[in-house]
């Protein structure tokens, strides 16, 4: 077996909660599907984790016991995880009747099965319904989600380590950024730094720098447009380590002087991230980090805000709702995202 990133008694300590969850939620047996998922519980990491089409399922059920099974092509990268005797695929084979199989090993085919089906498409979870008939399949998609919102020691000292690449390609980002220039100029640079500081994982750190009419908006994929005197634009870097994420953003203004309305905006979203940001703390309710961002929102606009105000983060966006319905408890050791547009 091959280094894992944690412990073993780590990795059994998770795999002790996720069977205490279990119990509680009535299941038999779980079937995880999500990459990150995966990955927690098993230490389990390929390419093809981040590919929508190949089923590639890691069976737990109630008394802890887990199957894994994945393509032959990634039988090495099987070696490094936890699921004893993995079973192997050749794509032309039928893997959902080889899920079956282990299903059946198992003892769980006319058992509750929990499936993550916010992670699945739905030919997979068709499929897989066709191939588990006596089985009742339950919706399970946030059960390791929850778990896995508060950050362990090791998984903490991960994110830290994710965070300062980040600072790196991010100040590089806001240091090269002007007039003149392409988008993938600067990312170019953003992406030297971060390698040649000890960014490690080499399939996952993202950037974007959006300018333009729509420079203050998330999301955009014009990065072939040249950066213009008066653009406004938007740098967003994304560092990790051991496969967390930790990300920064930030709008820019590429002129001398900005006009009023830029500038009220900008005032209106500082104030606003500092509200929210006093609000996120551990005992708080999630929702309340909204409500404080949209409290300025709603004094300067007279309406409550449009959108969630961040997320939480690990190994990706997680599951608390810091939209205006928010109520989880924010725990010790959860790492955040406020982004306030």
């Amino acid at each position: 077996m091959g280094i894992l990133p944690f412990s073993n008694e780590e990795y059994s300590q998770r795999l002790e909660k996720i069977k205490t969850r279990m119990v509680q939620e009535g299941l038999d047996a779980l079937i995880l599907t999500r990459a990150q998922n995966i990955y927690w519980v098993a230490g389990y990491r390929a390419a093809a984790m981040n590919w929508t089409l190949p089923l590639l399922p890691l069976i737990i059920t109630q008394k802890g016991e887990m199957r894994f099974m994945t393509r032959v092509i990634e039988c090495s990268a099987a070696e490094t995880q936890l699921a004893p005797n993995p079973r192997f695929y050749k794509d032309h084979e039928d893997h959902y009747a080889m899920l079956a199989e282990l299903v059946d090993e198992c003892g769980v085919a006319t058992g509750t099965i929990g499936v993550e089906e916010a992670f699945m498409t739905v030919f997979q979870f068709n499929q897989m319904k066709s191939a588990l008939p006596q089985a009742d399949l339950k919706n399970a998609s946030w059960l390791v989600e929850n778990i896995r919102i508060a950050l362990s020691e090791q998984e903490v000292a991960y994110y830290r380590k994710a965070a300062e690449m980040t600072n790196i390609g991010f100040q590089k980002g806001l240091d090269l950024i002007r007039a003149g220039l392409y988008p993938y100029e600067i990312i170019a640079e953003i992406q030297h730094a971060m390698y040649h500081a000890g960014q490690s994982d080499v399939e996952v750190p993202k950037m974007w720098i959006w300018s333009g009419p729509k420079g203050g908006y998330m999301h955009d994929t014009a990065v072939n447009r040249r950066l213009n005197v008066n653009d406004i634009a938007t740098v967003e870097v994304w560092g990790t380590e051991c496969q967390y994420l930790a990300g920064a953003q930030a709008t820019v203004f590429l002129g001398e002087k900005p006009n009023p309305e830029i500038i009220d905006a900008h005032k209106l979203v500082r104030d606003m991230y500092l509200a929210a940001k006093e609000a996120l703390k551990p005992g708080a309710i999630s929702g309340d980090t909204y409500k404080a961002a949209s409290n300025v929102y709603r004094a300067a606009k007279g309406q409550d805000y449009w959108r969630r105000v961040g997320a939480n983060l690990g190994l990706s966006f997680g599951p608390v709702d810091m939209g205006m319905s928010g109520q989880q408890v924010i725990e010790p050791w959860t790492p955040f995202i406020l982004q306030i547009v």
